[in-house]
């Protein structure tokens, strides 16, 4: 019985050592731009050791809600070297926020910390429309 504890409290405390040692290795990056009628975010929080990545892509309209309450569909492609995303949100009632955010979780590589990243988001107002803008990560300074 003694040993069966030994080993288990081993366990533990080279569990513990391990996710102490890697929190060196978390990081969080939070991408920002706008273009004439959305502002995009996109926040990446993980660890590169673990690769559990928790990536928001969120959109806001930059103009009156009024504008865009009767859309009825949001579709949106954001691309970077490593990865990238793409959403279709279709809305069959008025809309009520300016906002739209997707959360996904993966353990694939990582978007580079100093990367632009292209965002083309179509929506359909009174025609279809296309914006297409590089948001860029808000704690890395320009060269």
């Amino acid at each position: 019985m003694k040993k069966g504890t030994l080993l288990f409290l081993s366990s533990i405390l080279g569990a513990t050592a391990l996710f102490k040692g890697t929190r060196k290795e978390d990081f969080q990056y939070t991408y920002m731009g706008e273009g004439d009628y959305w502002i995009a975010q996109y926040k990446i929080r993980g660890n590169k050791i673990l690769r559990n990545i928790k990536k928001e892509f969120t959109l806001i309209y930059k103009g009156d809600l009024k504008e865009i309450e009767n859309m009825k569909e949001l579709r949106y492609i954001y691309e970077t070297t490593t990865d990238g995303g793409a959403g279709a949100i279709f809305i069959d009632k008025p809309v009520k926020e300016k906002y739209f955010t997707c959360i996904s979780y993966d353990m694939k590589g990582t978007t580079k910390e100093d990367e632009e990243i292209l965002v083309d988001i179509k929506w359909e107002r009174d025609t279809k429309t296309t914006e297409k803008f590089y948001i860029r990560n808000i704690n890395v300074q320009s060269t």
